[in-house]
């Protein structure tokens, strides 16, 4: 808008992760349990997420990122409970949360079609999708650091699905993996090529991937410059 354009704006949100259980082993994730570490893994209970939702409230915050892994046993109705109860409890709070992983994951569980899974989150209060899930889009780079998630493509056939339906997302890119240059390229060209069909893409985030307890450890992350 004319005359804006010096102001910078900001929201508080915080990131609630509702469980560390993941059956898709992201070689980069320093997050994620197996489905059998009952050490390691844990999940939330509907309580501690509400009440970490309260203290965002009490500290002026304003959005929820729902972010976790793909647990076996959660499908579309895990997420309509707990998406439900935040916006019967908070409904002041704006849920920006999950992406097409998640999408694809609780629809298979479920067994149910990507767009009735999309459709009844956001019935249940999902107000927006987080670019989760996209690292990169082209097969080689994606095959080596995520093999078990799902295709560059179908992240942005979700996405679009999404669009359509009339709930906006995000989109990212995980930097520093090994990837080149020109496949940095394409993951850009793959997005624009949605955006240009949808204009549902909100943000652009890139991030640098970190080296530190993941089963990719020393490989090069991006430089500032190439941020």
């Amino acid at each position: 808008y004319a005359g804006t354009e010096h102001i910078a704006t900001y929201i508080i949100e915080r990131n609630i992760n509702y469980t560390n259980v993941c059956v898709t082993a992201c070689k980069f994730c320093a997050f994620y349990a197996a489905p059998k570490d009952t050490a390691k893994g844990w999940t939330r209970d509907l309580d501690d997420i509400l009440r970490r939702c309260a203290e965002t409230v009490e500290l002026g915050g304003t959005q929820i990122m729902f972010q976790g892994g793909h647990h076996p046993d959660y499908g579309v109705e895990y997420y309509e409970k707990h998406f439900s109860a935040i916006k019967e409890n908070f409904p002041q709070l704006v849920i920006h949360s999950l992406g097409a992983s998640e999408v694809e994951h609780m629809a298979r569980i479920s067994k149910v079609s990507v767009e009735e899974a999309i459709q009844r989150i956001h019935t249940a209060g999902l107000d927006s999708f987080a670019g989760a899930g996209a690292e990169l889009l082209p097969a080689r780079p994606r095959k080596a650091i995520a093999p078990l998630k799902e295709s560059g493509e179908r992240w942005l056939e979700i996405m679009e699905t999404a669009h359509g339906l009339g709930v906006e997302s995000t989109s990212t890119m995980l930097m520093g993996t090994g990837e080149t240059n020109a496949e940095r390229i394409e993951h850009l060209s793959m997005i624009r090529d949605v955006q240009d069909r949808t204009g549902g893409f909100r943000a652009f985030i890139p991030y640098t991937y970190q080296p530190e307890n993941n089963h990719l450890k020393g490989r090069t992350q991006a430089t500032l410059f190439e941020y």
